[in-house]
């Protein structure tokens, strides 16, 4: 089942409308216009239906707030160094956001923007285009991202096309809390990683791949997310917690992840091909007033972003993500409930 409202009104005067998703099992997730954020995804657990992701009641909470809440990320999801890159010999200087760095592809980016919404059937479409040069970016590009809510299911599946060739790494940053509200580090957490990348000054990669074994940051079985968080290692101190990129074992679409939650029964299994995950524990959300009147402070989301690795277009040694005319950027991620 499928329902359009309004939302509310951008301070640019623009209409922000909100897409509802409905399924068969009555679980519903909201998708409004602005960032093409989801707003809500509310999930029927055993104690009763749980808004499993933060977010605002109003367009002014995503204008005004700086942490990304369900929004669609891009051109590039998470950090260029020096907000600077070189195509095909061509260097182009990006939007500085974040410490002399771009994060999350600008100022604006794809987050603070309106997306065009429509349903094809039981599937809510998002459409931006992107200008040649917005944010320092090269070419013109086309986005088009489907989500689709099945047997408490979110599949979310993004498209691309540039006339000129430019790096694209896409991915969306809700935070979730299948709790609905508090803390996530008694959330349980499990990541098929072997390897995490390490990161220097700025949370830029330093180009090495460190081994997760023997470390705080080894999930690969089922841990608590708040057990090793406080632990002596460089990496957490600097970062004040998780925000890192684990390197996803295996290839193609597979299961990656999973979190879990007692207090509510609720579980959640991510599934990607993308090959990598950003992990951040909410370590620098600040307090302030969320949905429905709730408080949101320090750790009270994770995020799972999947994406391509960090600052890929300065690092030869990661993967090339320079997406050329002709070609198309697709990747899908799942998010998928069940009960424990």
């Amino acid at each position: 089942m499928t329902e359009r409202f309004l939302f509310g009104t951008s301070s640019r005067g623009e209409r922000i409308d909100a897409l509802r998703l409905t399924d068969t099992r009555g679980n519903s997730a909201v998708i409004i216009e602005y960032g093409a954020a989801v707003q809500s995804l509310i999930i029927n657990g055993p104690q009763g239906p749980v808004d499993t992701v933060l977010g605002y009641d109003t367009v002014e909470g995503y204008e005004n707030g700086t942490c990304y809440y369900g929004t669609s990320v891009g051109r590039v999801a998470n950090r260029i160094s020096n907000a600077s890159i070189t195509v095909d010999g061509v260097t182009y200087s990006l939007t500085r956001n974040e410490n002399g760095n771009c994060h999350h592809g600008g100022t604006l980016g794809m987050h603070d923007v309106k997306w065009e919404g429509s349903f094809d059937g039981e599937t809510a479409v998002f459409r931006y285009h992107s200008p040649d040069g917005e944010e320092g970016f090269p070419g013109n590009m086309d986005t088009e991202i489907r989500y689709r809510l099945d047997n408490g299911a979110l599949h979310i599946v993004f498209r691309a096309v540039v006339d000129k060739p430019c790096p694209v790494n896409l991915t969306n940053h809700c935070y979730f809390n299948l709790a609905g509200s508090g803390t996530i580090l008694d959330h349980d957490m499990k990541i098929d990683a072997d390897r995490f990348v390490e990161t220097g000054p700025g949370n830029i990669p330093t180009g090495r791949l460190l081994e997760v074994d023997g470390t705080a940051f080894d999930f690969r079985g089922m841990k608590q997310v708040g057990r090793d968080i406080g632990a002596d290692h460089p990496q957490l101190i600097a970062a004040r917690g998780y925000d890192h990129n684990y390197c996803l074992n295996g290839n193609g679409f597979r299961e990656v992840a999973s979190l879990e939650c007692r207090r509510s029964g609720l579980g959640m299994r991510l599934i990607t091909d993308m090959p990598g995950a950003q992990v951040y524990s909410g370590n620098f959300i600040t307090e302030e007033t969320g949905k429905g009147g709730i408080m949101y402070g320090k750790n009270s989301g994770i995020a799972l972003e999947t994406q391509y690795y960090p600052d890929s277009p300065n690092r030869p040694e990661f993967m090339d993500i320079t997406l050329r005319p002709g070609d198309v950027f697709s990747s899908e991620t799942v998010y998928s409930f069940y009960t424990l």
